[in-house]
């Protein structure tokens, strides 16, 4: 009896033991493919992360290929606005020395303007002077005519200069611009010319010279516009901002004298036998030159 039990024990256990053989095999069999899913499933993650880590590293490559162009950009950029800045320094520069040029030549103009203004107070009182002279019943000018007609001790081209003197210091509006100061005889010699002036007209901005001859010729003329005009503002620099404008008086005018005084661009002056003002024998739509 106990042998038949120890039997069929023994049996069970065999039973049991191959049972759990069996089923070790078959966890074997799981593990190994589980292990084999697991195994392809860190070769898949691995090459993926592989293909991830070109990706990662084409990425950085362009971002360094982006870097380094950004920072050629950048120091492309630094140094055209280190070249502008110099330009921009260079500008300050020249702007600054031309206000300093500009700066001094209105200090120039400034006393030059001081000078011009005692001239004119200078003039100023020597019309009083005139306009007094001119208060007498018999004028200078009235009297320069008579002279002219009836003869006189003085020289004729003495007497024509006062008569145009005192005609248009009566009246200095010439050709309808208004003059503010005369002067007569400006005489003036510097180390290379000289220059004589008859009557100069002047206002705030022109000056109106007058060469005066009891009867102009051509070569008077001739020498007025060519070397007495252009050298006014050499001999006087004090005007050298000023317009000029020339004009010859005369108490006749031989016609070829006349036409070449018109086409010079001169005034031209005359006696009014019908009134006491002076006759200007240009046409009203006549441009003066400028000299």
């Amino acid at each position: 009896m106990e042998n038949t039990t120890l039997k069929y024990s023994i049996e069970q256990l065999q039973g049991m033991l191959a049972d759990l053989i069996l089923s070790q095999n078959m966890q074997k069999e799981n593990f190994n493919a589980l292990f084999q899913e697991t195994n392809r499933e860190i070769k898949a993650i691995a090459e993926q992360s592989k293909e991830q880590s070109k990706e990662i590293d084409r990425r950085f490559l362009e971002t360094d290929k982006k870097f380094q162009e950004t920072h050629r950009e950048i120091k492309a950029i630094a140094e055209q606005s280190k070249e502008q800045s110099k330009e921009i320094d260079r500008r300050f520069l020249e702007t600054d020395k031309k206000f300093q040029e500009t700066h001094r030549e209105i200090k120039a103009i400034a006393e030059q303007s001081k000078e011009t203004d005692r001239r004119f107070k200078e003039m100023r009182e020597a019309d009083r002077e005139e306009f007094k002279a001119l208060r007498d019943k018999d004028s200078q000018k009235t009297r320069a005519l008579k002279q002219m007609i009836f003869g006189s001790g003085k020289n004729l081209g003495k007497i024509t200069e006062d008569y145009f003197y005192y005609s248009v210091l009566s009246d200095k509006n010439i050709a309808g611009v208004q003059y503010d100061y005369i002067a007569r005889n400006l005489k003036i010699e510097s180390k290379d010319m000289k220059g004589e002036y008859d009557i100069v007209l002047i206002n705030s901005s022109r000056l109106l010279v007058i060469e005066v001859k009891q009867k102009p010729h051509i070569n008077d003329i001739e020498k007025f516009i060519y070397k007495q005009l252009p050298n006014f503002k050499k001999l006087f620099p004090i005007y050298a901002h000023f317009t000029i404008y020339g004009a010859i008086a005369g108490m006749t005018f031989e016609n070829n004298a006349l036409e070449y005084a018109l086409k010079n661009g001169l005034y031209v002056l005359t006696q009014n036998q019908n009134s006491k003002n002076l006759q200007i024998l240009n046409e009203e739509n006549f441009s003066a030159h400028e000299f």
